[in-house]
This record gives C-alpha cells, sequence and structure tokens, in this order.
C-alpha cells in the first residue's frame, strides 16, 4: 500500500472565495514513481485538507452538477476535510456567478479561478481533479501524477473514461448523489486515493496518457453501465 500523509483538521487560512492572487497555490511537487507519494509545499493554504482542482465551463449540465455535488458536501461530513480549486477560464461571469455561489459554503473551502495558465501544475498540487471528460484535461491531470473524477460526458467520449478506468487512476460519475457519496468514500480512505495516484505516476512514466488525446479531445464524455470507484453501481458511473 502507498504510504500517505494523515488527514487533519489543522485550518490556516481563513474560508472565502477568493481572486486568483489573493489564493496561496503550493510553490513545490515533488512525487516519486516509486511510491506514488507526493509532498506539496505551499505558502499558506489549506493544511490538513485533501484538495480537489475542479474545471468548470458554462453549460446546462456542468454548473447545476457542480453545484450539487459541491452543496451536498457542504452537509456532509467531509466538508471540514476538502479544498475545492475552482478553475472558469477566461469566462468571467461564471467566475462571477460562482463566486457568489460560493461565498454561501460554510464548512467546505471553496476558492474561484479564472484563467490558470498551465494547469498541469494546478493539476500537479491537488490530490484529485474532478473534470469534465475531456481527453486534454484528463491526460494534463495523470501526467501530473493526480487521479481524475470525470463528472460530465457524451456517449461517444465513452473512450477516454474507460481508458482512465482501465489505468486505475480514476472513474467518473454524473449522477449527484452517487459522486458525493465517492469523493467522501475517498476522504474517509486515502489509501485508494493513493493507489489512484500511483498508477497516475505509473501511466505518466509508461506516456499511456497519449491515449487519452488520441481521438475526441474536445469533447466531454463518460460511459453508462459501470459500477463507480466508491462501489456504488448505475448507469452513470465508470470505475
Amino acid at each position: 500500500m502507498v504510504d500517505t500523509p494523515e488527514l487533519s483538521l489543522t485550518l490556516s487560512m481563513p474560508r472565502r472565495a477568493a481572486d486568483d492572487a489573493d489564493v496561496p497555490f503550493p510553490v513545490t511537487v515533488h512525487s516519486s514513481l516509486r511510491t506514488g507519494r507526493r509532498r506539496t509545499s505551499m505558502v499558506g493554504g489549506s493544511a490538513g485538507r485533501l484538495r480537489v482542482a475542479a474545471v468548470l465551463v458554462d453549460s446546462p449540465t456542468l454548473v447545476p452538477r457542480l453545484q450539487d455535488v459541491l452543496h451536498r458536501l457542504e452537509q456532509g461530513t467531509a466538508a471540514s476535510l476538502l479544498r475545492v480549486d475552482i478553475v472558469c477560464g477566461h469566462d468571467r461571469a461564471l467566475r462571477e456567478q460562482i463566486t457568489q455561489w460560493a461565498a454561501q459554503m460554510d464548512q467546505l473551502r471553496v476558492y474561484v479561478h479564472g484563467h490558470v495558465p498551465e494547469l498541469q501544475a494546478l493539476f500537479g498540487t491537488a490530490d484529485l481533479s474532478l473534470l469534465p471528460a475531456v481527453g486534454g484535461l484528463l491526460a494534463s491531470s495523470v501526467a501530473a501524477g493526480t487521479p481524475v473524477m470525470t463528472y460530465d460526458w457524451q456517449p461517444h467520449q465513452e473512450r477516454v473514461v474507460r481508458l482512465l478506468a482501465r489505468l486505475g487512476c480514476g472513474g467518473g460519475c454524473r449522477d449527484s448523489e452517487t459522486l458525493t457519496r465517492v469523493l467522501e468514500d475517498l476522504v474517509a480512505d486515502p489509501g485508494r486515493l493513493s493507489r489512484w495516484a500511483a498508477a497516475a505516476l505509473v501511466a505518466a512514466a509508461e506516456g499511456t496518457v497519449h491515449g487519452f488525446t488520441q481521438r475526441g479531445q474536445h469533447h466531454i464524455a463518460l460511459p453508462d453501465g459501470l459500477p463507480s470507484p466508491g462501489g456504488h453501481g448505475g448507469p452513470d458511473s465508470v470505475s
């Protein structure tokens, strides 16, 4: 089993939704292929919280689904153990919308960002990426050694998420209630997340991440009919 740091409730920053310049990103990330263990050195930040890097685009499904998942997490037992960084890209209206919404969170620590020039560097500071199933995004996260949960898709992109599951470095679910349970399970069982991270590092070292971008990298997709990583089956899950 891969070693993982023990989660702690130590808090080092007031909770708020913030602009990019106000959020202290980690400054160094050290990865070990042998152990799959990563150590992050931060200037400020959310010490002891599992870090999730989420990418959001304005769509009728992505925005309400991500909001629903984060609202459910806020109401659950894992909220005080999570930090979520949401990247909205160049969409200023979406960023303002999500910033106002995130300000309502109490236990869950949410930070909202606009354009991030080096997404792979951001993924490298996270413990888990929460992404639409765009091949290029999945490849960037796995190349950084960070596992992925995908949360939105179209049927024609089934291949890239099946590849993610086959490599053992993540899974996907577009049912909000089930996805929330999966994320809570990962907080409760950091060993599983560490195994996913180790598999991601192996995939990066072997170059199999290129399989995500060979076809359909500009679409959003996930498959149907497989069990989720948390063991909760359903038509909107894959592991």
